[in-house]
């Protein structure tokens, strides 16, 4: 290596950067930080003009930099034979990848706990709208059982169901005493009852019936007798149907 001679005369551009494209290329194979300082030094030993000193050395150093930022990336680039140095570039990159993990650990943390916030703000929500809708449940079933159409509608459903047992009652206890007339002609007990009811409900203001000779006196006596039906005031010759609502 050529030492430092101010009397040496300034170099020219052209040769410093000729000097430089020879010693990396020399020392290409050899380990970076010997190459590093080695350049270091030749840099020392550079004649430049005074005027044009700085502005070649910065052109100088970004191309170094540049160079050596290309060469780290090749794979061509073999890491130091030292163990010791090897095992700690490997706890300096274990340690940095652990910080990196701890954060990203923290961060993930943060976000569960708003995660929390906000299953716990719908939750609520969720819990308010369903005692909310089973308050509105409550009053629309008072309203409705206070309601006078529902009140009605739920007694005619009993009165119904009560009115077909009855009628399947009264259909065997009439049919045993009073069994269907064989000619086929005559009204039977069941015949005669159906028709009187249904006369009082078809016309609530003239429920008598015409006495005729298809019914059979015995019945008629019968259901007078059990003041199921009564004779109109003025003419014995109609009947009808007590109303047991009047």
């Amino acid at each position: 290596m050529a030492e430092f001679d101010s009397e040496r005369p300034p170099e020219s551009k052209e040769v410093i950067m000729k000097r430089l494209k020879a010693i990396l290329e020399e020392e290409l194979e050899k380990p970076i930080e010997e190459r590093r300082h080695k350049l270091l030094q030749e840099f020392k030993n550079l004649t430049i003009e005074p005027t044009n000193k700085l502005h070649h050395l910065t052109q100088a150093k970004l191309r170094l930099k540049s160079d050596i930022e290309a060469e780290m990336k090749s794979p061509l680039l073999m890491l130091p034979d030292d163990p010791e140095l090897l095992t700690t570039l490997a706890m300096e990159d274990m340690t940095q990848q652990a910080g990196y993990n701890e954060q990203t650990l923290e961060v993930y943390k943060h976000k569960i706990a708003e995660l929390h916030k906000e299953k716990q703000k719908f939750e609520d929500m969720i819990t308010k709208a369903t005692s909310v809708s089973e308050e509105l449940d409550k009053v629309i079933k008072s309203k409705s059982e206070k309601d006078p159409s529902v009140v009605i509608n739920r007694r005619y459903e009993r009165t119904a169901v009560l009115f077909k047992t009855l009628r399947t009652e009264l259909h065997f206890v009439i049919t045993e005493l009073f069994p269907p007339e064989e000619d086929g002609h005559t009204l039977s007990m069941e015949d005669l009852l159906e028709r009187l009811i249904t006369q009082m409900l078809t016309d609530p203001n003239n429920p008598y019936v015409d006495i005729d000779e298809d019914m059979k006196i015995e019945h008629i006596n019968f259901l007078l007798r059990a003041k199921l039906v009564m004779r109109h005031p003025s003419d014995v010759s109609r009947i009808k149907f007590n109303d047991p609502r009047a």
